[in-house]
C-alpha cells in the first residue's frame, strides 16, 4: 500500500510540474508512467484506484476546469488496462505497445466524447487534433514506458513476486 501511495504522489507531481498544456483540450504529461507502474506491480484493481484517485486529487490541487466524472472513468480504465496487460507477466515490447495503444484508444475515443459533452461542440471538432497528438506522442510514450518497466523488473520491491 505504501508503494501505491508513493506512485499516486508521483502521479500528482508529474501532472503538476511536468505537464504541458497545448490548448484547452490538449495536454501532454508524464503522469501516465506511475499509473502503468502501479498496474504492473499490483494489478488492475490497484492500478485503477491509483489512477482514479490521482485524477481527483489533481483536480482538487490544481483545478483546470469543472469536474467531469467521465475523465475519472478514463483514468480508472487506464489503470485497469495497464494492470490487465502487465501484471504478473514478463515485460515485452509487444505487451507494452498493446497496453499503451489500448489506453490511447480509450483516451482518444472516450476523452473526445467527454470534451464534446462538456463544451457542447461536435465530436469531430476535437478528434483530429487529439488523434494527431496521440499519433505523434505514441512512440515516445511507449518507449519511455517500456524503459521504465524494464528498469522496474530489475528492482526487487518487498512483497512483490516478480
Amino acid at each position: 500500500m505504501t508503494v501505491a501511495a508513493m506512485l499516486l504522489a508521483l502521479n500528482i507531481l508529474l501532472f503538476l510540474f511536468f505537464s504541458i498544456k497545448l490548448t484547452d483540450s490538449l495536454r501532454f504529461s508524464f503522469s501516465y508512467l506511475p499509473i502503468a507502474a502501479s498496474g504492473s506491480l499490483y494489478g488492475p484493481v490497484v492500478g485503477g484506484i491509483v489512477a482514479a484517485a490521482g485524477d481527483i486529487l489533481n483536480l482538487i490541487i490544481k483545478p483546470t476546469g469543472a469536474y467531469f466524472p467521465g475523465f475519472t472513468l478514463n483514468a480508472l480504465l487506464s489503470g485497469m488496462i495497464y494492470g490487465c496487460f502487465l501484471y504478473k507477466r514478463p515485460i515485452s515490447v509487444r505487451r507494452t505497445l498493446l497496453a499503451r495503444l489500448t489506453v490511447v484508444v480509450v483516451e482518444l475515443l472516450l476523452g473526445t466524447l467527454w470534451l464534446s459533452m462538456m463544451y457542447g461542440k461536435g465530436y469531430m471538432v476535437f478528434l483530429p487534433a487529439r488523434a494527431l497528438k496521440a499519433a505523434i506522442l505514441f512512440p515516445v510514450e511507449t518507449t519511455l514506458m517500456f524503459g521504465m518497466l524494464k528498469m522496474m523488473e530489475r528492482v526487487k520491491l518487498p512483497g512483490i513476486a516478480r
